[in-house]
């Protein structure tokens, strides 16, 4: 499901040069986009548990500028409600956006814009 949801990331308008990872790496250029995954829920029904599954995700967009934070997440969001990639993703929903600002990126001097969108993935366990 990360695979097919970072693909459907990447395909999104100006994200191919986008760095989509779990964490920010340390020789990661901005912007760079992070996920993690929140939690991850089994649907059931009346006959037990079935192959369904809910996943919970945080994705920060982030750049060294308001404007630049902004676009990636724009394209994101885009990215998201667009075509689903892969045989696993069901849908996904947009729950939330927050902004955030950072002085520093890892002791550095450089300031981090950050927008982070809350998604809903559902998806099929094959």
């Amino acid at each position: 499901m990360i695979v097919s949801l970072r693909t459907m990331i990447q395909n999104g308008t100006d994200l191919s040069e986008v760095s989509v990872s779990p964490y920010l790496r340390p020789d990661t250029t901005l912007p760079a986009i992070v996920y993690d995954v929140q939690s991850e829920e089994v649907e059931r029904n009346l006959g037990g548990i079935t192959s369904l599954r809910t996943t919970r995700l945080a994705i920060r967009c982030l750049d060294a500028s308001y404007s630049g934070a902004e676009t990636v997440s724009e394209n994101v969001v885009a990215a998201l409600s667009g075509t689903i990639v892969g045989i696993e993703i069901v849908g996904v929903d947009v729950v939330s956006i927050q902004q955030e600002f950072e002085e520093t990126a890892d002791s550095t001097n450089v300031p981090l814009y950050i927008f982070e969108i809350e998604v809903s993935v559902y998806w099929e366990k094959s």
